[in-house]
C-alpha cells in the first residue's frame, strides 16, 4: 500500500458555488464550511503527495554494475559527486548508461547539411568528439507495405537511432562518456540537442543483476563469487534472504498439475498479453503453434533483439571453466507461466528484448515497443484483431538521472502513454532494491501522472510476501506504487533444458537405482520457485487478462472499445483504484 491515497492531478476541488435554486430550508453556511473542510482536506493530501514526491527525488538510488555488464555495453554510472550537473546546477542523480553512444529521437535529421546535426556536429567537435548515427533506421511507408499512413507516422514519432560519440584524432587516447557530451552540447546548442538523451540500460530491476537481483544457483555455495563486496549491497540482510531456496530463491520443484490451457474456456477473442523480456524456453506449456510464441513479428519485420531494433546487441560470453545458470536465465519463461496459470485462455507474446544477464539498452527496448504498438494500431485501422494486444507486462526498469523532471514527456513515457491512449493495460514490475527512489517505467504510474479519461491507465506493482498481506523486504516503495501482488515464493514454469556446474551433494546406486541429494542446477522437472516484483507485475496482468476474457465486448475491435475494457478490466482488478476511473 502507499502511505496515503493517491492524488489525482487531473481533478481539482470542485466549483461549489451556492446554487440559488437550492431548498432554502437547508443552511448554506454549513453547507460552505463543510465544503471548505474538504477542499482543505484534498490540498493537505496534495501537499503531503507533492513533500513525498519530493523525498522520492531526493533518493538515491543503489546502483552496482557487474564488470562483465560493463564492459560488454561500455556501461558508466553516473556518479553525482564528479559528475556533470544538470542544466539548473542541481547534481543528478545515479544511472547507468551506455558510455559511447547517446539516443536520439527520430526527428532528428541525420544527414542533411546545414541541419541541427550540422550544429550539434561543430559542437562536438569543441568538445573533442565526433558523431555518428548507427543502427537500423526506422522502417519506411516502403517497408511497411500497405500499413496505413497513422501507423507509419506513430513509428517515425517514436523509432530512436543511436548517435555513436568517437574521439577526434588527436583526442584518441581519451575514454569516451556520453554525460559530459550530452550536457556540453545542451549548454551550447540546447534546441538541436533536445532530440537527444542518455541510451539507459534497463534491467529485469534495476539492481543490475537481474530480477530477483540475487539470482545465481547455487551462487552462495562453494566459494561465493561476491566475496569482499556483495553486488547487492545497501539492499540489507533482509533482503538478502530471499536469494536462498526455501526463502524465496530460485531453486527447482515439482508440480503435478496439469497445463491450464486444458480448463481455458471459449472466449469470443482471446485477450493477449505482451511480455518483452529473455524470450520463451523449451517448456511442455509452450509447444510451438499454440498459445504462447516469442516470434512476433509485423509486416515481416522480426521485434525484439534479433530484428532491425536489436542491431548490435552483444551476446553474454560465457565461463567454459564456471559455468552457471545466469541471473535471468529463464525469466520470461516463469513469466508467462504466471500469466499462463491466471488466465489459461489468454495469447502470450513472449518478445525477447534481453540476453540471460537481464540488461537491455532503452533504444532496443523503445524500437521493439514501437513496433509492437504499430502492430496493434494496424490491427485497431483494418478491423483485425490478429495484431491486437490488450495487455504489456514489463518487469524491468531504470533509475533517471534527474527524476524530478517532468519524465512523462521522456522518450519511454511517451511511447507508454500512446500505449495507454490505444487501449493498452500497462503494467510494470516496481524493483527490488528496497528504495524509494522512483524507477523507470513504473514510476510513470497513473496515480502520479494522472488519470486521462481517454486512455488506459498505467500501474505499478510491488510483491507480497506468501502471506497475501505484508509486503516482501526487497520491494521498492513511494507514491508511485499503485498496488502490490505476490511476489515471493512464486511457483512457475522454468526451461527444461537448463543445468550447469553444481552438482547433488550426496550421491550413490542402490539396486539398480540411483540416489541423490536434489541437484539445485536440474530443471528438468520444468518448474522452481522464484521471488521479486519481476513476477508480482504479471501476477496482475494475468488477473487483468482474465477479467477481458470475461468481457462480452472483448471482440469489438476499435480504439474506444479498447479503451473503455482496460479501463473496465483495471478498475475491477485495481482495489487501491476505485473512484479513480
Amino acid at each position: 500500500m502507499t502511505p496515503f491515497p493517491p492524488f489525482d492531478r487531473t481533478h481539482l476541488p470542485a466549483d461549489r458555488t451556492l446554487d440559488p435554486t437550492q431548498d432554502p430550508t437547508q443552511d448554506p453556511t454549513q453547507d460552505r464550511k463543510q465544503d471548505r473542510a474538504q477542499d482543505s482536506a484534498a490540498h493537505e493530501r496534495a501537499a503531503q503527495f507533492q513533500a513525498a514526491r519530493q523525498r522520492e527525488f531526493a533518493t538515491t538510488p543503489p546502483i552496482v554494475v557487474d564488470p562483465g555488464t560493463a564492459a560488454r555495453y561500455g556501461a558508466r554510472v553516473l556518479d553525482p559527486v564528479t559528475a556533470m550537473r544538470l542544466p539548473g546546477g542541481g547534481a543528478p542523480s545515479p544511472t547507468v548508461y551506455v558510455g559511447e553512444r547517446l539516443l536520439a529521437q527520430s526527428n532528428l535529421r541525420m544527414t542533411a547539411p546545414g541541419d541541427a546535426v550540422d550544429e550539434l556536429s561543430q559542437v562536438a567537435a569543441k568538445l573533442g568528439v565526433t558523431l555518428e548515427p548507427v543502427g537500423a533506421p526506422p522502417p519506411t511507408d516502403k517497408d511497411l507495405g500497405d500499413a496505413q499512413s497513422p501507423v507509419a507516422e506513430l513509428i517515425a514519432r517514436h523509432w530512436v537511432q543511436g548517435v555513436q560519440i568517437k574521439p577526434t584524432a588527436e583526442n584518441a587516447s581519451f575514454a569516451v562518456d556520453a554525460w559530459p557530451v550530452l550536457r556540453g552540447l545542451q549548454d551550447n546548442s540546447r534546441d538541436a540537442a533536445k532530440p537527444l538523451a542518455l541510451d539507459h540500460l534497463l534491467t529485469t530491476a534495476p539492481y543490475w543483476a537481474g530480477t530477483p537481483y540475487w539470482a545465481g544457483t547455487p551462487y552462495w555455495a562453494g566459494t561465493p563469487y561476491w566475496a569482499g563486496t556483495p553486488y547487492w549491497a545497501g539492499t540489507g540482510a533482509g533482503a538478502a534472504e530471499y536469494a536462498y531456496p526455501g526463502s524465496g530463491g530460485r531453486a527447482p520443484v515439482h508440480v503435478v498439475l496439469p497445463d491450464p490451457a486444458l480448463r481455458a474456456r471459449k472466449v469470443d477473442r482471446r485477450p493477449v498479453v505482451a511480455v518483452p523480456d529473455t524470450g520463451l524456453g523449451a517448456h511442455p506449456w509452450f509447444e510451438p503453434g499454440g498459445s504462447a510464441t516469442a516470434e512476433v513479428t509485423f509486416n515481416g519485420i522480426l521485434l525484439g533483439i534479433h530484428g532491425p531494433a536489436g542491431v548490435d546487441y552483444p551476446a553474454n560470453p560465457t565461463n567454459p571453466l564456471d559455468p552457471v545458470i545466469r541471473p535471468d536465465t529463464g525469466h520470461g519463461t516463469f513469466i508467462s507461466g504466471l500469466i499462463r496459470q491466471l488466465c489459461p485462455e489468454a495469447d502470450i507474446l513472449a518478445i525477447p528484448v534481453m540476453h540471460d544477464d537481464g540488461v537491455v539498452p532503452e533504444s532496443v527496448l523503445m524500437n521493439t515497443l514501437t513496433l509492437l504498438l504499430a502492430r496493434h494500431l494496424e490491427a485497431l485501422l483494418t478491423g483485425n484483431p490478429d495484431g491486437l494486444i490488450d495487455v504489456l507486462s514489463l518487469s524491468l526498469g531504470y533509475y533517471h538521472e534527474n527524476p524530478g523532471d517532468q519524465l512523462t514527456d521522456a522518450p519511454l513515457g511517451a511511447l507508454l502513454r500512446d500505449f495507454g491512449r490505444l487501449g493498452v493495460a500497462v503494467v510494470c514490475a516496481a524493483g527490488n532494491a528496497t528504495t524509494i527512489a522512483p524507477m523507470y517505467p513504473a514510476a510513470f504510474a497513473s496515480q502520479v501522472t494522472g488519470f486521462a479519461p481517454d486512455q488506459a491507465p498505467l500501474a505499478s506493482v510491488g510483491a507480497f510476501n506468501p502471506d497475501g498481506s505484508t509486503v516482501a523486504y526487497f520491494s521498492n516503495a513511494g507514491t508511485w506504487v499503485s498496488t502490490h501482488r505476490p511476489g515471493s515464493s512464486l511457483v512457475s514454469t522454468f526451461p527444461t533444458d537448463v543445468t550447469a556446474a553444481a552438482q547433488a551433494s550426496e550421491r550413490i546406486e542402490y539396486a539398480g537405482r540411483p540416489r541423490s541429494t536434489p541437484d539445485p542446477d536440474d530443471y528438468t522437472s520444468g518448474f522452481c520457485t522464484w521471488s521479486g516484483t519481476s513476477f508480482a507485475a504479471p501476477v496482475l496482468a494475468g488477473q487483468i487478462a482474465a477479467a477481458l476474457a470475461a468481457d462480452p465486448a472483448i471482440g469489438k475491435v476499435d480504439r474506444d472499445a479498447a479503451v473503455a475494457r482496460a479501463r473496465a478490466a483495471m478498475a475491477a482488478t485495481i482495489a487501491e483504484w476505485q473512484g479513480q476511473l
